[in-house]
């Protein structure tokens, strides 16, 4: 037996209405879209909320590992979140934030995937080649993000120029060789 969730009695009426709306969007009912896209647009919070797709995946892993332990999986999260800051630095940009989070659900996935493959317990040969390819997956899409985290890194990196080499090069080029370009600067500098 479900017991239906009351509406939170502080909600004015028109936050009645969009809680409705989003209830029944989310039940399917496509007529309720147009309130939900207002809502949406004046709530951008609850879009980051709601719409975190990363979020969404770690939670469904850590679903599946630990199940109703709640302590271990809120100790996954402190690891995450303390992996997740310790790749954002200071003053990333939003791609680089973008990678750091695909870098870290790909490492929760991939030891996930290192907890199945573990937990073979008796499956059969055809099961055990499954994980084996699912682990194997897993590592290189988690290497993968790491790659490419790392190379946006690199090519944001400011480029350094010596500066006497620069000078040397520019000088050289600015020198006249003699005969007329160089009366010519002597005359153009007279003046």
């Amino acid at each position: 037996m479900s017991k239906k969730k009351e509406m939170p009695a502080d909600l004015d009426p028109r936050e009645r209405e969009w809680l409705a709306a989003l209830k029944r969007a989310e039940a399917g009912d496509e007529s309720a879209l147009p309130i939900v896209q207002e809502v949406f647009e004046g709530m951008p919070g609850l879009v980051e909320a709601l719409g975190d797709v990363a979020k969404t995946a770690i939670d469904t892993l850590l679903t599946l590992k630990f199940g109703k332990r709640l302590a271990s999986q809120e100790a996954v999260h402190h690891k995450m979140a303390k992996l997740r800051a310790e790749l954002l630095g200071d003053g990333p940009s939003p791609l680089e934030r973008l990678l750091v989070e695909r870098v870290v659900v790909c490492w929760l996935h991939t030891y996930h995937a290192d907890m199945q493959s573990d937990n073979s317990g008796s499956i059969t040969l055809k099961q055990a080649e499954y994980r084996e390819r699912n682990r194997d997956r897993a590592q290189r899409r988690y290497l993968s993000a790491i790659k490419t985290l790392a190379a946006v890194r690199r090519l944001a990196l400011p480029i350094k120029l010596d500066v006497s080499l620069a000078a040397t090069v520019e000088t050289k080029a600015a020198k006249p060789a003699g005969g007329l370009p160089s009366r010519l600067a002597s005359a153009m500098s007279s003046n």
